[in-house]
């Protein structure tokens, strides 16, 4: 079980090969493939999502444009797309293979100086959460609990 989970979470959410602008929304096509993604790892059990990592893979690929902050925000700020967060939550294989993915992709993100702390305060504000722990978990570069934070505490 673990192992399909594995190559099947080699999504490109933390696949961003350059920089990408935090400024900009994501289209409403991108929005959608977001939640095709949420919907399908929250509702799908472990041997059906190994059918579905091609198209988990090619809405990856979609929204690869998309900052992980925006992603994020997508999830965080919908009430349905928030739930399946949590869903995913709690389940331990597929979170951790999404957090470590969308992990990456806040690392090179970070990395290439595309946000700060201004950003940051911005996000949490937007899923309302207070900022003071997405800080530290980004100063500390510790994204799985920036991750964490925005999830449980949203």
């Amino acid at each position: 079980m673990k192992k399909y989970l594995l190559l099947l979470l080699l999504l490109p959410l933390g696949l961003l090969a350059k920089p990408a602008d935090v400024q900009r929304m994501p289209t409403s096509y991108e929005v959608q493939q977001i939640a095709f993604v949420l919907n399908t790892l929250a509702n799908s059990s472990g041997p059906s999502l190994l059918f579905k990592k091609s198209a988990l893979q090619k809405a990856g690929h979609q929204t690869g444009a998309v900052h992980p902050l925006r992603w994020m925000e997508v999830g965080l700020t919908d009430p349905h797309l928030k739930a399946q967060m949590k869903r995913i939550r709690q389940k331990p294989m597929v979170w951790k293979n999404f957090s470590q993915d969308m992990g990456a992709s806040f690392e090179r993100q970070w990395q290439s100086g595309t946000f700060n702390e201004e950003e940051i305060d911005a996000y949490a504000t937007s899923i309302g959460v207070d900022p003071s722990g997405l800080r530290q978990a980004a100063a500390q570069g510790n994204w799985r609990k920036f991750i964490e934070i925005s999830v449980d505490e949203s």
